[in-house]
């Protein structure tokens, strides 16, 4: 942890640092930070980057319990019960990480980092109207330093801070659908009668009466296969740690493309209010937590799709930083693609980083570039439709 003094000179550039801030309440604080940057936005000021610890890793359950059994709390597993009254715990990570989890969400409760310069921030923390509202949060006082001086973090180090609260997070949040399970691949289920015994997978699919698995398990002497019915994602404990994230970046790429362009949807066509735009804020917010998520060499085309979605978060969010960052990058990535392919799905993600660099960067020529793209290539994607219509609104809109 680095220190600046606030004294400085008027007449330098003011640093800009993630500084550490405290509060009692994170929940709340976070809300008012969120509820700060849309009123930022609606005045033309750029919004803050912030991140609050222990909201990030609050635990997600990403399916919906039988019934309407409650949860215990925030934090504790999602349990339920069966037919036959006995307790099962519906969680995708062992109780040991749970509790781990939580462990770290209260010894970081009391922090909050911001984006900012000093002066920034202190105008931010006193001016009246803020006074009330944000008299919760303060600077983090550092008792072993004589004088007036405020903590900061450099961007390398909370850049890998966060990686690791997102990554934490995404892992009570992501389980790989059934569907990318590979014939022969080691798995085990959860909440079964073989619970904890390592089966292969024969074959996998969905049906109208629900997810069917068919498993090989070793006996003694022999395989016994057998079939099991009615098998969520989340029940299953993949094994290859490899192919495991790999499936997870996947799902991860594949909800931020659902989100962004229902977020997208809702701004270019007016149907935004006080409460979707404080629920698309939050969304964003832990969307953008992801943006260091690590990729494989091997993982080159799912990486160029979720630097673009990064890129449109980042416009969304109104964080001018991020957009010019996440801008060079596609250009680099851009520049690669016409060096060494002209393959369909080459052309096809070129078109994609096209219309998001006219969406966060209004250049003409990346529009004209994916209009042709749809008009004289078949098949079409469906997302890359939707992206070129939603350009077309956004015309629409900036020209009322």
């Amino acid at each position: 942890m680095r220190r600046d003094d606030s004294d400085m000179s008027s007449r330098q550039v003011e640093p800009r640092h993630w500084y550490v801030l405290t509060t009692f309440d994170p929940k709340d604080a976070e809300v008012q930070l969120r509820r700060e940057n849309l009123r930022r936005e609606d005045c033309g000021k750029a919004a803050f980057q912030f991140v609050v610890p222990s909201q990030l890793l609050k635990q997600q359950i990403s399916h919906e319990l039988p019934g309407d059994e409650p949860s215990v709390n925030d934090d504790s597993p999602l349990a339920y019960r069966d037919g036959d009254g006995a307790v099962v715990i519906d969680n995708p990570n062992s109780r040991t990480t749970v509790r781990r989890n939580n462990e770290l969400r209260s010894a970081l409760r009391r922090y909050i980092f911001i984006y900012g310069g000093v002066s920034e921030l202190n105008k931010f923390l006193s001016d009246d109207w803020n006074k009330h509202h944000y008299n919760q949060i303060q600077f983090f006082c550092d008792r072993s330093r004589s004088g007036k001086s405020h903590p900061y973090v450099s961007r390398k180090v909370m850049a890998e801070f966060v990686r690791v609260l997102a990554d934490r997070r995404l892992s009570f949040e992501l389980s790989p659908s059934i569907d990318v399970l590979r014939k022969g691949e080691p798995v085990r289920f959860r909440n079964h009668y073989f619970e904890g015994r390592t089966v292969y997978v024969v074959e996998s699919r969905r049906t109208k009466k629900g997810n069917v698995l068919t498993v090989e398990l070793d006996l003694v002497k022999n395989a016994l296969k057998m079939r099991v019915y009615d098998v969520r994602d989340e029940d299953i404990i993949h094994l290859d740690d490899a192919y495991n994230k790999y499936a997870k970046n996947n799902e991860l790429i594949k909800r931020n493309q659902l989100q962004l362009l229902a977020i997208m949807g809702r701004r270019f066509n007016r149907k935004e209010t006080e409460d979707t735009r404080m629920d698309d804020s939050l969304t964003l917010n832990t969307m953008y937590a992801t943006r260091f998520r690590h990729f494989e060499a091997s993982e080159r085309a799912a990486y160029r799709h979720f630097l673009a979605q990064m890129l449109l978060c980042a416009c969304l969010r109104h964080d001018a930083d991020g957009r010019a960052e996440y801008t060079e990058q596609l250009l680099t990535e851009l520049s690669e693609i016409n060096r060494l392919s002209e393959s369909k799905a080459a052309t096809d993600v070129r078109a994609r980083i096209h219309a998001v660099l006219f969406l966060a960067t209004a250049d003409p020529a990346y529009r004209a570039m994916a209009r042709d793209y749809v008009r004289t290539h078949a098949p079409k994607s469906d997302k890359l439709r939707t992206l070129v219509k939603l350009i077309s609104k956004r015309e629409a809109l900036k020209s009322v």
